[in-house]
Parts: C-alpha cells; sequence; structure tokens
C-alpha cells in the first residue's frame, strides 16, 4: 500500500502515480529538478599564480644591472687624488679590482637570466645573493676613502661617488625585491625547519664575532679598529644587525622576509669577508685578523647563508 502525499503544485493528496490527477504535474520531472538542485556544483579550484615578472621585478632587475654597470664605470674613474697623481680603484687594489669585475658580470648575467626565467626560483635566489656580494664592494671601501683624512691626499673622487651611488641602486633592487617575496611567498611554517634552524644560529653567531676578530692585528700589530677610521665601525654595526635578524627569524619564522633579510646580509658579510682578506693577503698584510676572517667567519658565514637557502621554503620558491 503506498502512502500518499500532497502534491507540491496544488496541494491534492495522490498515491504512487506519476502525473498529479488535479494540475497534471510530471512528479518524476519534478524529483529529478529537486536532486539536481540538492547537489552542489563542484567549484573550480583555485588556480596557481603563473610565474612570470611582476612589476616589482621588472623595476628592481633592470635597477640591478645598471647599479651593477655603475659600480664597474665607478672602478675606472679616480678614487685618490694627491702628488699630482689620480688613482683609479685598478691602480689601488690588488685583486679586489679583478674580483669586482668577476662579480659584476656575475649579477648581469644572473639579473638577465632572471629577466627570462623567472619562475626559476633557484636563479632568483642566486641573483640575489650576487648582488647583496657586490654590494660590499662598493659600500665600505668608499666610504673609507672619503673619511680618510691623509695630508696632501684626497679620497673625494669620482670613484668613491659613483660606488656609492651604485651601492644605493642594488640595496634599492634588493629592498624591492624583498617586498615582493614577502607579498608573494608561500605561507612559512610556525616553526623552522631544522636546516634552517641551524643556518640561522650560525649567522646569528658569525654576526657578533665580526666587531671581536677587528680587535686582532691585521699587520704589524695594528688592529682593524686602529687601521680604517670608519669601515671597522659599519663592517662591527653589520655584524650585529646579522645577528639580530637571525634572531628575529628564530622568533617569527612566518616573517618570511625577514629570513630573506638576513640571508642577504649574510651573503654580504661573507663577501665581505672574503674579498677584504685576500685583499690584505695579497698586499703583504699577516696578521690574526686576515686568517681569523678568511678561515673562520667567511666559511661561518658561508655555510649559515648555504642552510638558510636550503632550508627556507620561501627563498627555495622565490616568486617568479
Amino acid at each position: 500500500m503506498s502512502t500518499p502525499y500532497a502534491c507540491p503544485s496544488c496541494g491534492t493528496a495522490v498515491g504512487n502515480v506519476r502525473y498529479c490527477p488535479n494540475c497534471g504535474l510530471d512528479f518524476a520531472a519534478a524529483a529529478q529538478q529537486t536532486k539536481a538542485r540538492a547537489v552542489p556544483t563542484a567549484q573550480p579550484a583555485a588556480a596557481s599564480p603563473r610565474a612570470g615578472l611582476g612589476l616589482l621585478d621588472l623595476i628592481s632587475l633592470p635597477l640591478a644591472m645598471a647599479g651593477a654597470f655603475f659600480a664597474l664605470t665607478a672602478s675606472v674613474l679616480p678614487w685618490i687624488s694627491g702628488f699630482g697623481q689620480r688613482q683609479s680603484y685598478w691602480e689601488i687594489a690588488k685583486v679586489e679590482d679583478v674580483l669586482l669585475l668577476l662579480a659584476v658580470l656575475l649579477v648581469m648575467g644572473l639579473a638577465g637570466a632572471l629577466l627570462v626565467l623567472p619562475g626559476v626560483a633557484v636563479v632568483r635566489m642566486v641573483a640575489l645573493a650576487a648582488i647583496a656580494g657586490l654590494v660590499a664592494f662598493v659600500f665600505t671601501t668608499p666610504l673609507e676613502f672619503i673619511a680618510r683624512d691623509i695630508p696632501l691626499v684626497s679620497g673625494k673622487q669620482a670613484g668613491e661617488f659613483l660606488a656609492l651611488f651604485a651601492a644605493a641602486m642594488l640595496v634599492t633592487a634588493l629592498v624591492l625585491q624583498l617586498v615582493n617575496l614577502r607579498a608573494t611567498a608561500l605561507p612559512a611554517p610556525d616553526r623552522p625547519a631544522p636546516l634552517l634552524m641551524v643556518g640561522v644560529l650560525l649567522l646569528a653567531v658569525a654576526g657578533p664575532l665580526q666587531p671581536l676578530v677587528e680587535l686582532l692585528s691585521v699587520d704589524n700589530g695594528i688592529s682593524a679598529w686602529e687601521a680604517y677610521t670608519i669601515a671597522d665601525v659599519l663592517r662591527g654595526l653589520l655584524g650585529l644587525a646579522l645577528a639580530g635578524l637571525a634572531l628575529m627569524a628564530l622568533l617569527v619564522p612566518r616573517e618570511t622576509a625577514v629570513t630573506a633579510a638576513a640571508f642577504l646580509l649574510g651573503c654580504y658579510t661573507v663577501t665581505d669577508n672574503l674579498v677584504g682578506s685576500v685583499e690584505d693577503l695579497a698586499a703583504g698584510a699577516r696578521g690574526a685578523e686576515v686568517f681569523v676572517s678568511l678561515l673562520l667567519l667567511a666559511p661561518l658565514g658561508l655555510a649559515g647563508v648555504a642552510l638558510v637557502a636550503i632550508g627556507s621554503p620561501s627563498l627555495r620558491s622565490a616568486p617568479g
């Protein structure tokens, strides 16, 4: 025996029939429509952002290439004037000038490659590291020449000022890339990965060691704090800043920009220690500071930035 029910259209009580005897409604068709409305429509999956060049990329990458070009141009301009002569960076440096040329070519090549292959995260990461390393050539050295007070010798020449202009362009490019990374990076976990944790700890140790190592003798019993006018202070402050950023990366691992900033400052510090030590050795310096910087600080920082690069999801999957 069928259970009577009311027609949804007119309310007439009906039994096991297909059509309503009063209004003629087709119960089978109505049931199919109701079932179709009950089944939720599958929502299309959100499309992942296509790897490509963003506005900040189109600004920062050419800016970095221009900064590298100005850095190379500054090296051939006068840096020292005195006794009726002017000397360029290439005439003053022993090996640092050649390393500068290699760094400039590396930055230009990687930035150009990133404009062509924006979705390759490894290229982006290495390019940012190279830009940060190039800043080490054109920041503390020209400031040191400008700040030195030597009778009859002037370091306030076109080379230093153009080098500082190049440094400003390179730093601006890095800041724009950090903004881009913070806006588009994948969400970071609440707890840093083990490799990332070890890497930032190494950077946190290497940072405070910088001003301490400068207390050692560079050559003939003269420490870096005595030999330099302003470069020693800047290196000490940057070392402390590196330690601060590394600790912040541990405390707030979800802030990907902090981790990336520690990575970039670590790359700067590693380059500064390596290049400075090699230049000092080429100039004949044999003090403890030279060897400790070359054999301890530089490898310690290099291990730190390498582990941060491997352990940070935001750096390994940098947006294209």
